[in-house]
């Protein structure tokens, strides 16, 4: 005879949070945001020394410097997700906090793809001399997102940090 979902015995369901360990408060840091800009000048830089390297045929090179590039934006990303991100978060006061919030993460995540989807591209298939106008064409696309992304985070997620006083 089957068993009716209706006989079984509800699972046991765990306490509340109450139980739960408390997340330890992200404290500011002055310098914070100096470092993530200056983060952004370097990871600018190491897309147009690719960008170079294509141009003085220094294929060999390439593959470096994206490799570095995109351990610098993992790097990067992480410590907004582990100090920016939740600072602002808990701080923001105002009705559109939710949708501030959620605006700063889809945009970083969306950057994040592409950028992602292209590092994994020529990563597996490196710059030669056939692929080399494509490539070309195809980081001036990612420089340019990366640009708009960074103008982004910049003019407006990054005003969003301030001291404790100041919300």
């Amino acid at each position: 005879m089957p068993i009716s979902f209706f006989s079984r015995k509800p699972k046991e369901v765990p306490a509340p949070a109450a139980n739960a360990p408390v997340k330890a408060e992200v404290a500011y840091d002055p310098a914070l945001v100096d470092a993530l800009i200056q983060q952004h000048r370097d990871l600018l830089l190491l897309l147009d020394k690719a960008k170079g390297a294509v141009q003085a045929t220094h294929f060999e090179d390439v593959k470096g410097m994206l490799d570095q590039f995109g351990v610098g934006l993992a790097a990067h990303i992480k410590r907004e997700n582990t100090d920016l991100h939740p600072y602002i978060t808990a701080r923001l006061r105002s009705d559109d906090r939710i949708a501030i919030v959620k605006d700063m993460l889809v945009g970083a995540l969306r950057t994040e793809r592409a950028v992602n989807g292209f590092l994994k591209h020529y990563g597996g298939y490196p710059v030669t001399e056939r692929n080399a106008a494509t490539f070309f064409s195809e980081i001036d696309g990612v420089i340019t997102e990366f640009k708009k992304w960074v103008t982004q985070e910049e003019s407006f997620v990054y005003t969003l940090y301030k001291s404790p006083d100041n919300y």
